[in-house]
């Protein structure tokens, strides 16, 4: 498999998910590793290439890697986390409204 792993400069030297792309990359998988904010490419051109089998995020709340993420899924590829559920756990007023919404007091 070809990841995409975003990782924002926060985690760049956390053991997740340094540990899980080196765990990855020994069993075979092609791991490329994207620094939202320091990496220099042109977005738009990698997801539409679609040259990923699956888009991977390590991201800070409200942090660039997730608009990159959404970008990737929007146009259909296959995203390892699902930015919509990041959105209603990071952003409190949104997840009191979803909360709501199903029930909950």
């Amino acid at each position: 498999m070809r990841l995409c792993f975003l990782v924002e400069e926060r985690y760049r030297h956390d053991g997740m998910p340094r540990e899980v792309i080196r765990q990855l990359s020994a069993w075979g998988h092609q791991v490329d590793v994207v620094r939202p904010g320091r990496s220099l490419m042109r977005m738009s051109d990698t997801v539409r290439a679609g040259s990923h089998d699956a888009w991977v995020l390590k991201t800070v709340s409200g942090g660039p890697g997730l608009t990159l993420l959404e970008a990737a899924a929007a146009v259909g590829l296959t995203t390892v986390n699902d930015a919509r559920s990041i959105r209603g756990v990071r952003d409190k007023a949104l997840a009191a409204a979803i909360g709501r919404g199903g029930g909950l007091p």
